[in-house]
C-alpha cells in the first residue's frame, strides 16, 4: 500500500493530475481517516477538488495495532494528526508513505518506513515512461500555479536528469 498525505493529494487534485496517482499505484493508493478529514475540510469553504480525491483514493481504517503506534507517534507535537496516523498505518502494514512534509518524512524514516516525496514521485513518473519529461514539466508548472507550490531549483533539475 501507498499512504498518500493530504499535501500530495491536494497538489495532484488542484492541478487536475490525480489520475497519475491511480496510474502509478492502481488501487494501492490510500489515505487514512485523518487525511480524509484534512482533505474534506475545504469543502466547507466552497472548494470542489476534494470530491475528486474522495472518489479516487480509498480511505483505510485504523485497527487497534495501528492505534497503538498512533498513540506513540502522536507524542511528537511537530506532526499533525494526518501525518501521525499515516506513519502509524504504514508502520502497522509495512506500507510506503508519500508526503512532502519534511518533518513527517524524517519521523517516518526513523521508524524504518519507506518515504517518497513529490520530486521523487515526479521522477518515477518519467522513469516508468508514464509521462514524458516535457509532460512532467508542464504538470510541475501547473502544480506551481494551482497550489503555489515552490521547489528548490536544484531539486527541480534533479527530477529531469
Amino acid at each position: 500500500m501507498f499512504v498518500i498525505d493530504a499535501d500530495i493529494l491536494s497538489i495532484f487534485a488542484k492541478s487536475d493530475n490525480l489520475t497519475l496517482l491511480r496510474e502509478l499505484f492502481g488501487n494501492n493508493a490510500v489515505m487514512t481517516p485523518a487525511i480524509f478529514q484534512e482533505i474534506t475540510a475545504p469543502i466547507d469553504y466552497g472548494y470542489e477538488y476534494p470530491y475528486t480525491i474522495i472518489q479516487t483514493i480509498k480511505t483505510v481504517q485504523m485497527n487497534e495495532d495501528a492505534m497503538v503506534f498512533y498513540h506513540e507517534i502522536s507524542q511528537n507535537k511537530k506532526l499533525g494528526r494526518g501525518e501521525c496516523e499515516a506513519i502509524a498505518y504504514c508502520l502497522n502494514t509495512s506500507s510506503t508513505f508519500i508526503t512532502n512534509d519534511r518533518k513527517a518524512r524524517e519521523v517516518a524514516s526513523e521508524y524504518g518506513i519507506t518515504v517518497i516525496s513529490l520530486p521523487a514521485l515526479l521522477k518515477v513518473i518519467i522513469k516508468r515512461n508514464i509521462r514524458t519529461r516535457e509532460e512532467v514539466k508542464k504538470i510541475l508548472d501547473k502544480m506551481k500555479t494551482s497550489d503555489n507550490y515552490t521547489i528548490n531549483p536544484a531539486v527541480e533539475r534533479e527530477i529531469f536528469q
